[in-house]
């Protein structure tokens, strides 16, 4: 800073000696201007033998000038080219300065921009891995289900129990009767028929020995599945009602049979 406020006043001064110089040359050019007015209105000399050729007027004038000191314009000029030259290198210096700065912040943001994409990949690389390892373990944990939900061996069909039961009738008989049990219904109570209503009449005299179909005989089908007169299977299920036929008139040698038979109530 001290020098360059010398070099700023220094410059200062120059610029007011310049000015008084340029002063100086404006006064010589004005005597010069009124010197050339001047002698064309005086007569020519006579020529002298000594070889003078200028009056002595005109040499006192310009002796002086021929003695002062060159323009002090070059001195100034050399000044500025110095102060240019100068001014140039220390721009230079700065640019450097500023290019430097510059390409060291660039270069740690270079390096911080490195590190960064470094621990990117690497937490990319991990994290591949732990997915080739979940991907392994999903597989065998697949495997290891499909192994466990299609068992080798296959449990042979078991035949459902049956179950006999017997269904007394009013008239003291019995059958046999075949229920089939089902697995999914063993728990539940075996269904039984209706068992034949007793209905009283009045005694006669006139019974058949025998009738072809008895009214309160139950009828099995071809399932095994026994059917009350009611016209109700074992299971429950409804089925066409059994019809009962009328009594036949017995012929003369059935009655002659019963009248002789002590058993036969009248």
């Amino acid at each position: 800073m001290e020098e360059d406020v010398m070099l700023s006043a220094k410059e200062i001064a120059l610029l007011c000696q310049l000015r008084e110089k340029e002063k100086q040359v404006n006064a010589l050019v004005e005597d010069i201007t009124a010197l050339r007015a001047f002698v064309p209105t005086q007569p020519l000399p006579a020529p002298a033998v000594s070889g003078q050729a200028l009056p002595p007027s005109l040499l006192a004038l310009l002796t002086p000038l021929l003695r002062a000191n060159p323009p002090s314009g070059v001195s100034s000029a050399s000044v500025i080219t110095s102060r240019v030259e100068l001014l140039q290198r220390e721009n230079d210096e700065l640019y450097g300065l500023l290019k430097e700065s510059n390409i060291a912040q660039l270069k740690e943001e270079v390096t911080m921009l490195r590190q960064t994409v470094a621990g990117m990949d690497t937490a990319l690389r991990e994290s591949h891995d732990t997915i080739t390892s979940l991907s392994s373990q999903l597989s065998q944990a697949q495997e290891a289900l499909i192994s466990v939900g299609n068992p080798t061996s296959v449990a042979a069909p078991v035949s459902p129990p049956t179950n006999t039961t017997s269904q007394p009738l009013s008239n003291g008989s019995a059958i046999s009767q075949t229920i089939e049990v089902s697995p999914a219904s063993s728990t539940k109570p075996i269904p039984t028929g209706p068992r034949a209503q007793t209905i009283k009449r009045p005694p006669r005299a006139n019974l058949p020995s025998q009738s072809p179909i008895s009214p309160m005989t139950p009828t099995i089908n071809g399932v095994g599945e026994t059917s009350t007169a009611s016209g109700l299977n074992v299971r429950g299920a409804a089925t066409s009602p059994v019809t009962h036929e009328l009594p036949r008139r017995p012929s003369p040698q059935s009655r002659r049979s019963r009248s002789r038979s002590p058993n036969v109530r009248h």
